[in-house]
């Protein structure tokens, strides 16, 4: 990679909380397809321990569907 440039790679997932982002998951190591079914699993653990506040999370992958 060339100074001043950069990369996108798959493995950042934003949390979104009732709408608003409040934070984000970062995922490394697998490939790709791996690294995406970890971060949307851990969105979901998310969403499953928040409900019970309130609390609804995006869990789909893409959060622009």
């Amino acid at each position: 990679m060339l100074p001043g440039k950069f990369a996108i790679f798959v493995g950042g997932f934003p949390i979104v909380a009732n709408g608003e982002v409040v934070g984000g998951i970062g995922v490394s190591g697998g490939n790709g397809e791996q690294d995406t079914a970890v971060g949307t699993a851990a969105l979901q653990a998310l969403q499953e321990s928040l409900k019970d506040q309130g609390i609804e999370i995006i869990t789909d992958a893409d959060i622009k569907k």
